[in-house]
């Protein structure tokens, strides 16, 4: 037999410090949080490596107009002709360079639309690429909700026409292609 001997009411009793819901809430803020920073990280990572390629861009076209000015007040001369095949050689690396350029798929670009057009009522399960392609899992409590998500990646300049939309109730999956050299 337990003998109850407290004389406080059960809701004044002293209790623990942190209960087990409050641990799991804090653990998900801190993973919340984490992963936001992931993904800023990786879009200042992105932007980095552009504003570096659209530098080394603007040097050698830089150094070409430096090349060319030398080689017009420079002409019939043994070095003119060495500075011309160097010209050739620089136009070439910056061909090169902006058809790499220009070919690259823009993936944060593209991750940050996504997040920005979800609505209420859709939550993103996963994220997949494949390729060009980007597919989007996630659940909807109805189709209406998936709608305005798909048009509004459907309209956006990132994503070629038209989005593949599939939904079985609560789950939906949106397969996009990514385009290539896009960055607004």
């Amino acid at each position: 037999m337990n003998i109850d001997i407290n004389l406080l009411p059960e809701d004044l009793r002293p209790q623990p410090p942190i209960r087990a819901r409050t641990l799991v809430m804090l653990v998900l803020i801190v993973a919340l949080a984490g992963s936001g920073y992931f993904l800023f990280d990786m879009m200042s990572n992105a932007k980095a490596e552009t504003t570096v390629s659209e530098e080394r861009i603007a040097d050698f076209e830089n150094t070409i107009d430096q090349i060319e000015n030398e080689l017009n007040s420079t002409s019939g001369n043994p070095q003119a002709t060495a500075l011309s095949a160097e010209v050739a050689s620089k136009r070439t690396s910056r061909d090169h360079q902006s058809a790499f350029a220009s070919s690259r798929i823009r993936w944060g670009s593209a991750l940050e639309s996504v997040y920005n057009y979800v609505p209420k009522g859709v939550a993103l399960n996963s994220l997949t690429q494949a390729g060009n392609n980007l597919i989007v899992k996630g659940t909807a409590s109805e189709f209406d909700d998936v709608t305005p998500f798909s048009q509004a990646l459907d309209r956006d300049v990132k994503f070629r026409a038209p989005v593949g939309v599939s939904y079985e109730s609560p789950d939906f999956s949106l397969n996009l292609t990514v385009e290539t050299g896009v960055s607004e």
